[in-house]
């Protein structure tokens, strides 16, 4: 796990004095273990599952349900084929409210709405990251997301 660390520590040191239009200074080995140190306590920070303030979509709820009416989309296999159920989506609340590690939990429903699901919360905009003693931080979140068809027309929603 070190070795990933110093890799990525090496790529964006490469990468940073490569774009940079000022003269490359050396970096001691001191200052490479303190990056090395810092990007590894950045990645490997807890996640927590009961924040003192849950992370939350930008203006409630009701922006959330609005969001997943408009940026909803039935698969067109999932229509034909008639599935339908409810997708349950984890994912991880990061410190900045980017959404990470997105994924289906309990197996989901079928591969098309499973993907359906993710993709939209993926696409979703920053969350107002989780909180514990007044710090932002990393939090674990759930979502059910619900695909229906009624008399052969379809509605996608998501629920709180």
């Amino acid at each position: 796990m070190k070795i990933n660390f110093i890799l990525v520590a090496l790529t964006v040191l490469f990468v940073g004095t490569v774009f940079s239009q000022e003269e490359i200074t050396p970096v001691s080995s001191e200052e490479m273990q303190e990056m090395i140190d810092s990007l590894e306590k950045l990645l490997t920070k807890d996640v927590y599952y009961f924040p003192d303030v849950e992370a939350q979509f930008p203006g409630g709820a009701e922006s959330m349900r609005n969001y997943l009416r408009e940026n909803s989309v039935y698969p067109k296999e999932a229509l034909e084929n008639w599935e339908s159920g409810r997708v349950y989506v984890a994912f991880i609340v990061e410190v900045d409210g980017s959404i990470t590690n997105v994924g289906v939990m309990r197996g989901g429903v079928t591969k098309t709405l499973n993907d359906a699901a993710m993709e939209l919360v993926r696409g979703m905009p920053n969350w107002i990251p989780a909180e514990v003693k007044g710090e932002p931080v990393r939090a674990h979140c759930r979502l059910p997301v619900t695909f229906t068809m009624q008399g052969g027309q379809h509605e996608e929603k998501g629920t709180d």
